[in-house]
């Protein structure tokens, strides 16, 4: 009948307009979830280098106590090698200028620190 023709024809054209534009919205909610995700996970992942870095640098501020004021050019290249250690930690790490200048101290003091001296090229990796 004339009618069941018409009935068709729309939900063709229901097909064809509507259902991409639901596809379309999912995709973008899917997107948009596995975006979030990643900002959740990335939000962790700087919290818990913070938290590490925090420790670390508590852990060297004991250690240069213990040291006192030594003369010692091999205590303080070991020190400025856990400061720029501690200094690669976060999301910035790698490439920071504070992690390669106090990385670069430390094999000025003591060009044999081998630690200090992968750990400058980490920096430029």
């Amino acid at each position: 009948s004339r009618c069941d023709g018409i009935g068709e024809q729309k939900a063709r054209k229901f097909h064809a307009t509507i259902l991409p534009l639901i596809r379309a919205f999912c995709e973008a909610h899917d997107e948009m979830r596995i975006r979030w995700a990643e900002r959740v996970e990335q939000a962790r992942v700087e919290d818990a280098a913070a938290a590490a870095r925090a420790e670390a640098e508590a852990v060297i501020a004991s250690a240069a106590s213990l040291a006192g004021q030594s003369k010692d050019s091999a205590v303080e290249a070991r020190l400025q090698y856990l400061r720029g250690k501690a200094a690669t930690c976060g999301p910035d790490g790698r490439g920071s200028a504070e992690a390669e200048q106090l990385l670069a101290v430390a094999v000025k003091l003591d060009p044999s620190l081998d630690g200090a001296w992968n750990a400058i090229g980490e920096c430029y990796w």
